[in-house]
């Protein structure tokens, strides 16, 4: 079954507009046991200054360079999880704390979302540090990225029309 009539396209970029994640959930399957399934393919994109020159103390001169982009492809989130991380995201908007959900937890397959403080970054509850992880049987990845209201509250209406 797929209730979708288009692709829903979603993103979360972090406040200095250097990193993001990009989704586009494609189909909802309803399971045997009554649940609901979500498939997406994710891709995480992060820039950063022009490595060479950077390592070699002529950061002056260093570019703004795309760094990374991981695809990820056919991942599963489960439908109730995606509707409790919009909730949580809005309640963040009108009064920020920790929030920490996992949307997939099928088979072998995790991607977790947290927003909270990180004595790694210079950030706040209202600023928090967006760590973003996935894993499976043979890959395994955390990225992490200051976030800021207007970010969670772009990704909320972005996911909206799920709930």
């Amino acid at each position: 079954m797929n209730k979708f009539k288009k692709e829903i396209l979603w993103q979360l970029a972090s406040n200095d507009g250097w990193n993001k994640i990009e989704g586009v959930i494609y189909d909802l399957k309803k399971c045997a046991d009554g649940s609901e399934l979500c498939f997406a393919n994710i891709v995480i994109k992060g820039k950063f200054w022009q490595r060479d020159l950077v390592a070699c103390d002529e950061s002056e001169c260093a570019e703004l360079l795309q760094d990374f982009e991981v695809s990820l492809f056919q991942i599963a989130l489960k439908y109730e999880q995606i509707r409790h991380f919009i909730l949580e995201l809005k309640d963040w908007s009108i009064a920020p704390k920790p929030v920490d959900v996992e949307l997939s937890g099928i088979g072998s397959q995790s991607l977790k979302f947290n927003f909270d403080v990180s004595d790694k970054y210079i950030c706040s509850i209202d600023k928090p540090v967006c760590t973003i992880e996935y894993s499976t049987e043979r890959l395994n990845g955390k990225c992490e990225f200051i976030v800021d209201q207007s970010c969670i509250i772009n990704l909320c209406q972005n996911l909206e029309v799920l709930r």
